[in-house]
This record gives C-alpha cells, sequence and structure tokens, in this order.
C-alpha cells in the first residue's frame, strides 16, 4: 500500500495510472505497482463496480456493501444507514451542480453533502435496478 504522505506529495493525477475493479477491493497501479484497497484499509465492501473523482484528491468508491469516500488519508462510509436507498451501488455521478448520485439496485439516491433524495419506481423511473447515470449538456439527468 502507498503511504498517505507519498500520496499527497505525488498528488492524485501523477499516480492514478489504471483503476482496475475486482472482487478483492480497488486496485490501481502506481506506475509499475499495484495498490489495493480493501476493507481493511477502510472500503465499505471489497466489490467495487463504481468509481469516480469528486475532485483530484477525492475519489468515490460504489461497491455491492455501499459507497465509499477516500480523500487519500480518510474513509468515509455511506450505506442505508446513512441514506442510501440500497447498498448495492453500481454508479455513482456528480453532476454539473456538484450532486452526487448513486445507481443502486432499488432505485437511485442523490446526494448534496448533507441531504439525501430518494427515487424509486414510484417516482418515475421506469425499474428500480438503476446501472448507470448521465447528464446532458442543459443539466436533464439520464438513467
Amino acid at each position: 500500500m502507498v503511504p498517505a504522505k507519498l500520496i499527497q506529495k505525488m498528488g492524485w493525477k501523477r499516480i492514478v495510472a489504471l483503476s482496475v475493479f475486482i472482487a478483492g477491493g480497488a486496485c490501481r497501479a502506481v506506475h509499475q505497482d499495484w495498490v489495493t484497497y480493501q476493507v481493511a484499509d477502510g472500503l465499505v465492501g471489497n466489490h467495487v463496480y463504481a468509481v469516480t473523482f469528486e475532485q483530484d484528491e477525492v475519489v468515490w468508491f460504489g461497491t455491492r456493501e455501499g459507497a465509499s469516500r477516500f480523500d487519500g488519508e480518510n474513509w468515509m462510509n455511506y450505506t442505508s444507514e446513512e441514506g442510501l436507498v440500497y447498498d448495492h451501488v453500481y454508479d455513482i455521478f456528480i453532476d454539473s451542480r456538484k450532486i452526487i448520485w448513486f445507481a443502486t439496485g432499488d432505485g437511485v439516491s442523490r446526494f448534496d453533502g448533507t441531504n439525501w433524495t430518494t427515487f424509486t419506481y414510484l417516482d418515475g423511473l421506469p425499474n428500480n435496478r438503476v446501472f448507470s447515470i448521465a447528464e446532458t449538456s442543459d443539466g436533464d439527468m439520464w438513467f
């Protein structure tokens, strides 16, 4: 594992050359070395399906057990207990207003940094199982 001081010194842009998502956690290539993050490191679950960057220093992971936010030193985990509609997160998308969206196996969750909002088929989704999220240049969200 790369020490936090080295991550800070090099910065995310330089060391995140490649990400691979496997059932054993999240891996990244740091030049020619592999770094793996797992539950023991702070990741909420080892089955990682999605990754996105909030800022250059902050990375989000979507897992079968919830979502994790990692700033290079500290982990923050989010599950249905914190407000996710469902713990199985297939995709994470940060829109043009910096709102974080989570595609899950039971609907979509929106997180503005404080409040959670849930959308399901009762709100107009054709199905609760959502695999991907995108935004148009006009700000319309696609699921």
